[in-house]
Formats: C-alpha cells, sequence, structure tokens
C-alpha cells in the first residue's frame, strides 16, 4: 500500500532560558532538503583551453540557514530588542538567526546560540523517524 507518512513534528523547551522558549520542530522530507539544496546552488559554466567545464557553486552556510528556517513551525517565548512578543514566520526566524543569541543553558550549563538549539532538536527529532530501508 502506497502512503504518505504522518509529518513528524515535536514541541521543544529550551532549557534555563528565562522566557521560557520553546520551538515546534518538523522533520524535513527528503524532497524539502534537496529544495533547499537545490535553492542554494547552481551549475556553472566557464571556458577552459577551449572547452567548456561546469562546476557546482555552492553555499553550505545558506543551505544551513534555510534548512533551519524550514524546521522552525511555530515559537512561543521570543521577542524583539523592545520586548514585544514575536510571532514564529520565516522572515522573524530568520531575524533571529541572523543575530543568533545564546539562550538557554544545555547540560553543562553552556549557553547556546539559538541555531544550536534548532540543530540539536533537528537530531533528537530525526532519532524518532524510522530509518529507511
Amino acid at each position: 500500500m502506497a502512503r504518505l507518512s504522518a509529518r513528524k513534528e515535536m514541541w521543544a523547551e529550551i532549557p534555563g532560558d528565562t522566557d521560557k522558549a520553546k520551538v515546534k520542530i518538523i522533520h524535513l522530507t527528503p524532497g524539502e532538503i534537496q529544495q533547499i539544496s537545490n535553492d542554494t546552488s547552481r551549475w556553472i559554466g566557464k571556458r577552459v583551453d577551449k572547452e567548456m567545464e561546469s562546476e557546482l557553486e555552492y553555499s553550505p552556510l545558506e543551505q544551513m540557514k534555510k534548512t533551519r528556517i524550514a524546521a522552525v513551525i511555530d515559537w512561543d517565548g521570543f521577542y524583539d530588542a523592545e520586548g514585544n512578543k514575536m510571532k514564529c514566520n520565516r522572515k522573524n526566524v530568520e531575524e533571529y538567526l541572523n543575530y543568533d543569541p545564546e539562550i538557554g543553558v544545555d547540560e553543562d550549563g553552556k549557553a547556546l546560540p539559538f541555531s544550536e538549539w534548532i540543530d540539536k532538536f533537528r537530531d533528537e527529532l530525526a532519532k524518532t523517524v524510522a530509518p529507511k530501508e
């Protein structure tokens, strides 16, 4: 039987955050990851010794940023510089990632930037997804 599986998502609290911030992370499908890869790379041709050669122009930092933005689908306890509650949307997630403030503390008592929390939560969620055979 061919069926799509349900999307995996989870709420994750950022430990030790004074605003009790939490994010809702979604497990990205292989197609979504491929689309992000396509959006952040391109083939370019250049002439070398009278022949055309193709080269992949690739931006790993941009790919990582877009992956993180796509993975955050909701949040609570996030505020702007004036203390106003921020709505979760791609623009605001990107803004937070541009500043990448340290929030909360990990199990070792070390403050982590927002980007690392997203990566950590994505890894936790990925462990709950059945591996492909």
